[in-house]
């Protein structure tokens, strides 16, 4: 539910002076951290975001606050999801290991949180400069192909051997990358592994 900066003011002042409405603030958050699991389960992962965050964000000394961070942390993780934000994850799982009040088995899972965040996170940025070598490749290899005035006056066999030393070259490079590129997926179904296993440790 959106304010204006009047009526937020008033609704403050309000949950100080009321025991009835801070009930009813409790309940909500209560409902927006059941929604949010609610759309987490069924893979709604925008949705499940706006509503964690929310009651992260305004009941972050309370219990059902810390669990929507932790929550919010594996989301911005989770490979499902087509918006994550591998950054996020890890300050978001940082700023969980920075609370006094959380509970000791937490722990462990809001560490590898941030531990995969930071190596998926590495791991994307590798494989988006091999994505990128491998399309500036594919753009030399065509601005070869295009018609040049020629510089010099070259034999058929010494313009014969080049072509083919360029070729080798490309080739050479584009079996580098997918050879980077077959490593990332490698790496990358292995950290889905991982987070299988902390999902399954969080369940239970």
């Amino acid at each position: 539910m959106r304010y204006t900066a009047v009526a937020t003011g008033i609704l403050a002042l309000a949950i100080s002076a009321c025991g009835t409405i801070n009930s009813m603030f409790n309940s909500s958050a209560e409902e927006r951290f059941t929604a949010g699991m609610v759309a987490l389960r069924r893979g709604d992962f925008a949705q499940a975001n706006t509503d964690l965050t929310w009651v992260a964000e305004h009941h972050p000394d309370k219990e059902i606050g810390r669990q929507a961070l932790l929550a919010v942390a594996a989301l911005e993780v989770d490979p499902r999801n087509p918006r994550r934000r591998q950054s996020m994850g890890r300050e978001l799982a940082a700023s969980y290991l920075k609370l006094e009040d959380r509970e000791r088995w937490t722990e462990p899972v809001a560490q590898s949180l941030y531990l995969l965040a930071e190596e998926l996170g590495a791991a994307e940025e590798r494989v988006a400069a091999a994505e990128a070598d491998r399309l500036a490749a594919e753009r030399r290899a065509n601005m070869d192909n295009l018609p040049k005035l020629p510089e010099h006056i070259q034999t058929a066999p010494a313009k014969l051997h080049a072509a083919q030393d360029e070729r080798d070259k490309l080739a050479k490079k584009v079996e580098q990358l997918e050879e980077q590129i077959a490593e990332r997926d490698k790496q990358l179904a292995e950290k889905d592994k991982e987070l299988e296993r902390i999902r399954k440790t969080i369940r239970s």
